[in-house]
């Protein structure tokens, strides 16, 4: 942590001044792709359909809804260490703008997934987007979901999945949004100390 901008001036507990800035001394570095198949050149080995149902297309993973359930998931397992970083990342579009394609980690293979596990999803539209989120393992096997949603017989498609451990420089992650770590400054004393906020 640094008390100026420019990140010359280490912050100090003595209440010199304001923390300016803060990043990891070096750039992340990563381990390698854990899924393996992710670019579905041929088929789709490896992922299950939940709901709906997927298919080869192009190159890419087809995420097909369902007729009365409006949305479509599927699932990969990979190996993970417990308490280790990984950073997931894909690409996807859809063919109606009412569509939300999303990516996902968690350690069951249901559709709960969809909305209580840390991911990232397209907001809704057509065009071509790159989704990427962090998480922290927490067992030895993680399953890696992707999902559609939105309209009946709606079809989203990815491509280009990848999960990747980090293995050095990693920011601030953690596994919950139930603390946030913030810094304060005590305004007798001029001392600044961590708390977490809920």
């Amino acid at each position: 942590m640094f008390e100026d901008s420019a990140g010359t001036t280490p912050a100090s507990t003595s209440g010199t001044g304001p923390v300016g800035s803060w990043y990891g001394v070096n750039a992340p570095t990563y381990g390698p792709n854990l899924v393996s198949n992710g670019t579905f050149d041929t088929d789709t080995t490896g992922w299950t359909a939940y709901t709906g149902s997927i298919a080869q297309e192009n190159g890419e993973l087809k995420l097909i809804n369902g007729a009365s359930a409006p949305y479509a998931y599927t699932y990969t397992p990979i190996t993970t260490e417990a308490g280790a970083t990984y950073v997931v990342t894909a690409t996807c579009h859809s063919e109606s703008v009412n569509n939300m394609v999303s990516i996902f980690a968690g350690i069951t293979t249901n559709g709960t997934t969809l909305g209580s596990d840390p991911g990232d999803y397209t907001v809704s539209g057509q065009a071509l987007e790159t989704l990427s989120f962090a998480f922290i393992a927490s067992g030895t096997t993680t399953y890696i979901g992707a999902g559609n949603r939105g309209l009946a017989n709606a079809i989203g498609y990815l491509d280009n999945i990848t999960v990747k451990k980090v293995l050095s420089g990693a920011k601030a992650i953690q596994a919950t949004t139930a603390n946030k770590p913030i810094l304060r400054k005590t305004p007798i004393t001029g001392v600044y100390w961590a708390d977490a906020n809920t």
